[in-house]
């Protein structure tokens, strides 16, 4: 075979591969099997070969370790040689890579070597079924070795994931030596995925893998967008036939999926690290590549089984979409309806529907979506949820999207994730939280189900948000807390040692004294520093998170933060600062950290080391919007009130039923002139906070549209703004009619404007207002009301008519009336008998002009 035959097949093999294109690979495998064929002179390429067809059809990866290549490569044969010193193993499988001419072929055994190594195990610790793997891969001290150097940025990997060697082998071809594969395309693919899933076994995310996996995607996403990968494909075949013959759907799909799965999976790298404000355009990308263009609408139908009358149902619209290959998208012959169907548990409900059932199908009901189109609508619904509050409003709007994945599935992994959302969903209700916990003990059950091949699981399991099998029992063990079963709970962590999840359920169950016992139980077998931060959280002591921390080798970040918190409860805010400093510079993916960090650096006013805790809070959760709040205190503390209006309006997004929130946002608007976004937080408060109005700063807004030709910040004259002003003080004034001030200003306001007419009449609401029960027998109320009176004659002599004049003379004697006997002698009394002097004066004045 020559040169460009053989680098030719190399890019295929690696394009079939990263496609799960199996039937290729059945070819060329089934070729590679005949007796004297065209590989039996080059080895390496029949071995991998052999790997590629165990990648995407083997009934079992194990098979690859039989390979020549792999035993060679990765010393397979003599592994029992390392087991006590496994990090001289490691070593000496890296220095065999790197030793490697970097020939095509050889990348292409590297990287073949490396998903074989990441897929396995994928598939013993998220899908199953379970693989027969040789007692020799399990180390002498039970992996704590490979434990330790797969730890990133002080995260641990869980203790009790399987065959975590796998995952080191894994790095080491993928990611380690990730600069040697450059002539496999989609090599920087599979490090993306190898690097996920590492970050997935470990207990948080790290800011590590966060940097590399948004830096590495975006190779990803421009190597396989669509218009590359038809570019590519037509130079290809420029190459190997002139007639350039064209390309059939089929294939123009395949490759329209393989570009909407890579932005699919980087979204779901947004979604874990929680950089929301990323994952819709992503998504929106990704359907306009698939041409999948669906949305939420109403339909007539039935909820419940004995509902006699139709209602309003949402469903989700399919307006367009590509169809399905005749022989099932991407070849996914195995996958078995009816067997998938049974891991449904439907658990049926006397009165709710499984789903709702309409009068008349809506567009795209009953059509099969290709399995790409499944991932996309999964994703949608995740970011429904990202984008709303946890209510039960968001859970009707993501309940349509998993319908319909599950109407038509034909994936083992996509049915799965459904089925699992579902639950999630439905757990919130009483109605339906037992078939959710069933559900989800069904998908666990489902590991070791043999009636679905590994083959059937893998595919696609990248392009999904499903859990490990420990995540899966752990939210099994979460809910049945939910529901109070915490026994069962109890045996669930206790089996999956996950202490501090078992201490909460003892402490639930009252069994305080037997917490602390199993902890130091435990402790005796297997010291940790997991295990003596619990300990530290059960007898509230901060010696055993010092334990934990110098155990660790000063790496376990969460003995700070548990440090830090002990010091935060006690007031001692130099010390916690101190310690979360310690903990964030190590893993600063922490936003509630952060959060408390930033407020006790405000409590001993550290006003800079408070401002860059709230920035990292909001940074790494835009949506925090108490965050956000103090973020903008900070600011107005430092009198920088653009930068702390800027701040609430975005935490305001998120918190807008917080009317200290809109409070701080109103005296931000006035401080910067912003009287538009004042009206607005003027309004809010009221609705939010009893009707209460701070007349002082909403005189300053009066006075803004009384100077007519003053622009604001926005550049908004005071004429242009009078209509809504007067608009906010009819509304405040409508609902809270006894507020004399508020009467007063609003009289001014129209006053000012030139509204005699409309002045006067509010005057006279401000006077009848503040004249409250007995309030004659109070000076200031009395005061109050001689005075508000008397602004109200001076308007009546500006504009005097003999009807208001008579008028106010007779409220002015019954005023006197009414106070003589208790403010006769006061200066205030007084006055007012010489305002009712004026009047009658004022009164014959013009009755002498009329006649």
């Amino acid at each position: 075979m020559d040169n460009k035959k053989l680098n030719n097949l190399i890019e295929s093999i690696d394009q079939w591969v990263i496609e799960s294109n199996d039937e290729k690979i059945s070819e060329l495998h089934r070729q590679s099997s005949k007796a004297d064929n065209e590989f039996e002179d080059i080895p390496i390429l029949k071995d991998c070969i052999t790997l590629a067809f165990n990648i995407l059809l083997g009934d079992s990866l194990v098979g690859s370790f039989k390979t020549d290549l792999m035993k060679k490569l990765f010393l397979l044969d003599s592994f029992n040689n390392y087991k006590d010193n496994i990090n001289e193993y490691f070593e000496k499988v890296n220095n065999n890579i790197t030793s490697l001419n970097e020939t095509p072929l050889n990348q292409l055994s590297v990287l073949l070597s490396g998903i074989t190594f990441l897929n396995l195990y994928v598939q013993i610790n998220w899908t199953g079924p379970t693989v027969q793997i040789s007692p020799d891969f399990t180390l002498n001290n039970d992996n704590k070795s490979i434990l330790e150097l797969l730890e990133v940025d002080g995260e641990t990997i869980y203790n009790k994931v399987k065959n975590p060697i796998f995952l080191y082998l894994s790095k080491i071809c993928l990611v380690d030596n990730y600069s040697m594969l450059d002539s496999c395309k989609s090599s920087c693919w599979w490090s993306c995925r190898s690097m996920m899933y590492h970050q997935r076994s470990l207990k948080n995310a790290t800011p590590t893998f966060k940097s590399l996996l948004n830096e590495r995607f975006q190779i990803v996403t421009r190597f396989y967008s669509i218009s590359t990968l038809l570019e590519d494909s037509e130079e290809a075949m420029d190459t190997t036939n002139s007639s350039k013959p064209k390309k059939s759907i089929k294939e123009i799909n395949d490759l329209k999926d393989l570009a909407a799965r890579a932005i699919i999976e980087q979204s779901l790298v947004f979604n874990y690290f929680r950089q929301l404000n990323k994952i819709k355009e992503s998504i929106e990308r990704a359907c306009e590549v698939s041409e999948l263009d669906c949305a939420l609408t109403g339909a007539l139908g039935k909820r419940t089984r004995f509902q006699t009358f139709d209602t309003a149902q949402l469903v989700m619209e399919v307006k367009n979409c590509r169809q399905r290959d005749d022989n099932g998208d991407n070849n996914n012959e195995d996958f078995n309806r009816n067997s998938s169907i049974k891991r449904e548990v439907t658990n049926d409900d006397p009165t709710l529907l499984v789903r709702p059932s309409l009068v008349e199908e809506v567009k795209g009901q009953n059509i099969s979506l290709r399995n790409v189109d499944q991932m996309l609508i999964l994703l949608q619904c995740l970011n429904v949820k990202n984008q709303n509050s946890n209510n039960g409003l968001t859970t009707e709007e993501m309940l349509p999207y998993i319908q319909k994945t599950l109407e038509k599935s034909n994936n083992w992994i996509i049915h799965s994730m459904g089925l699992l959302i579902k639950s999630r969903l439905e757990i919130v209700s009483s109605k339906t939280a037992e078939r959710a916990v069933l559900q989800i003990q069904a998908l666990v059950d489902q590991y070791d189900d043999p009636t679905s091949s590994a083959t059937e699981r893998m595919n696609s399991i990248y392009s999904t948000d499903y859990p490990a099998r420990w995540d899966l029992e752990k939210e099994v063990g979460e809910r049945f807390i939910g529901i109070g079963a915490a026994a069962s709970a109890f045996e669930i962590f206790e089996r999956l040692e996950m202490w501090d999840e078992a201490i909460k359920c003892l402490t639930f169950m009252g069994k305080n004294a037997r917490s602390e016992e199993l902890v130091l139980q435990r402790l005796e077998i297997d010291p940790s520093p997991e295990l003596y931060c619990v300990l530290g959280d059960l007898k509230s002591d901060e010696q055993y998170y010092i334990k934990g921390w110098e155990l660790s080798r000063k790496r376990y970040s969460r003995a700070q933060r548990s440090l830090a918190r002990f010091y935060l409860e006690r007031e001692q805010y130099q010390l916690c600062i101190d310690a979360y400093q310690i903990a964030l510079a190590i893993n600063p993916l922490f936003p509630n950290s952060w959060f408390s960090l930033g407020c006790a650096a405000m409590k001993i006013e550290k006003w800079d080391t408070a401002l860059n805790a709230f920035s990292r809070v909001v940074s790494l959760e835009p949506e925090e919007g108490e965050g956000w709040a103090n973020l903008a205190s900070i600011y107005m503390y430092q009198n920088k009130m653009d930068k702390a209006s800027s701040a609430l309006m975005e935490g305001l997004k998120h918190k807008r039923e917080n009317w200290k929130m809109w409070e701080n946002f109103l005296f931000c608007c006035i401080a910067i002139k912003d009287y538009q976004n004042a009206v607005i937080s003027i309004n809010q408060i009221f609705d939010l906070n009893d009707k209460k109005v701070n007349l002082k700063l909403l005189s300053i807004i009066a006075d803004h549209v009384v100077a007519k030709d003053q622009l604001d910040k926005q550049g908004i004259s005071g004429s242009k703004m009078e209509k809504t002003v007067s608009e906010l003080f009819g509304r405040l004034t409508s609902k809270l009619t006894n507020n004399p001030d508020l009467w007063r200003l609003y009289s001014s306001y129209h006053y000012r404007l030139g509204n005699a007419d409309k002045a006067i009449d509010l005057q006279q609401k401000a006077c009848r207002s503040c004249e409250s029960a007995h309030w004659e027998g109070q000076q200031a109320t009395f005061e109050k009301v001689l005075q508000f009176n008397t602004i109200l004659c001076d308007l009546y002599f500006q504009y005097p008519n003999t009807s208001n004049i008579y008028s106010a003379k007779l409220k002015v004697k019954s005023i006197l009336k009414k106070c003589e006997s208790s403010w006769k002698e006061t200066d205030q009394y007084k006055n007012f008998e010489q305002l009712l002097i004026r009047l009658n004066e004022k009164e014959s004045e013009l009755l002498e002009q009329k006649k």
